[in-house]
């Protein structure tokens, strides 16, 4: 599984980000910035949290950004380092993280999900999910339930935007519309965000970018 996310990432980002997946086991170490973010947390927390620092820390190697602490932002996101941008994300026992420079890239994000477990919860608030334009749109490939591919996409812009609009942006003011195995994003006062998607074992991974420079690939 772990080959196979990392593969696809770097088939859908080539070599200007760095890349880092791994295993959620037992608490790795934190940083004293990082401690406080989960103090009280439980250990599952606690080991998703610090799994997600580690992958972070791993995938700005490839920035040549030495390791130190990633702290938690207003919005509860991570806090990256000057100069770059990144995101996390974990789910089914697998943690994911991604980082490029912000002379590339506004923003970038990263989602994990488990289909069989999403599928219902999704169900339940799909009246939240959908903007008013997604209802005239050509339905997601019938193979992946459209819902929970839905969400994962928005969940990956949301990340992508929320930063630097202050604000966690509503699922409501996303459309998206869908490709093979690819998508685009539109929302009010915000330039196209272009996302990719795959399936590996009933565990679904898309990935969103917001290129500095749009003309460029």
């Amino acid at each position: 599984m772990i080959p196979n996310i990392s593969g696809q990432l770097r088939d859908w980002f080539g070599g200007s980000i760095g890349i880092s997946v791994a295993e959620i086991g037992r608490e790795l170490p934190l940083y004293p910035e990082e401690e406080t973010a989960v103090a009280r947390a439980v250990p599952k927390r606690r080991a998703e949290f610090s799994t997600g620092r580690y992958c972070a820390r791993e995938a700005l190697k490839h920035l040549g950004i030495p390791p130190g602490p990633i702290g938690m932002g207003p919005l509860r996101g991570p806090i990256w380092p000057q100069g770059a941008t990144g995101s996390i994300t974990h789910s089914a026992g697998l943690c994911a993280a991604i980082a490029g420079s912000r002379l590339r890239f506004r923003g970038l994000g990263l989602d994990l999900i488990d289909m069989a477990e999403a599928a219902p919860v999704v169900q339940a608030a799909v009246d939240f999910l959908l903007s008013p334009a997604e209802s005239l749109l050509p339905q997601p490939p019938s193979r992946i339930d459209p819902h929970v591919l839905r969400f994962s996409a928005k969940e990956s812009v949301i990340k992508t935007i929320s930063e630097e609009a202050g604000r966690w942006l509503e699922f409501s003011e996303i459309t998206v519309a869908f490709g093979a195995s690819s998508f685009e994003a539109s929302m009010p006062r915000w330039p196209l965000v272009r996302g990719y998607f795959a399936v590996y074992d009933g565990i679904l991974l898309t990935a969103v970018k917001l290129l500095v420079d749009p003309g460029k690939p």
